[in-house]
């Protein structure tokens, strides 16, 4: 059933997003999948200061003009509506730190997938 749940997620869309959101030089921080088992939906959650400096209004404005670029037969049908911005100090983030630690995006990391207490997690990177 994991494997199953894994499959139907738009991880390398999300790699693709996190690199363009990167070379802007939008520092996330953080950037994980979640799965949530009660509505059976994986929602990519990205971490960033400018949640806290410019508003998540202007943040997701930038994410969506990204998203974008990337061409639809290469977008996994990864929407906007499936991505949440939040501050790299909110309690979600320091439950992530407190779970992981720090997860390193070095250069050929691969993202890893983690299962806890019937939750998922698929982390790109978590500073």
């Amino acid at each position: 059933m994991v494997k199953e749940k894994l499959v139907n997620f738009p991880h390398e869309t999300g790699e693709k997003l996190l690199a363009k959101l990167d070379s802007e030089n939008m520092e996330v921080v953080a950037a994980f999948w979640l799965y949530n088992e009660e509505t059976e939906t994986w929602r990519l959650v990205l971490a960033t200061s400018l949640n806290d400096t410019v508003g998540p209004i202007a943040v997701y404005k930038k994410i969506l003009s990204l998203l974008n670029t990337i061409p639809e037969s290469e977008r996994e049908d990864l929407r906007l509506s499936d991505i949440s911005v939040v501050s790299p100090e909110s309690n979600l983030m320091d439950w992530m730190r407190h779970l992981y630690g720090t997860v390193p995006d070095e250069q050929g990391y691969r993202p890893r997938r983690t299962n806890l207490t019937n939750n998922e997690q698929f982390v790109y990177r978590l500073k």
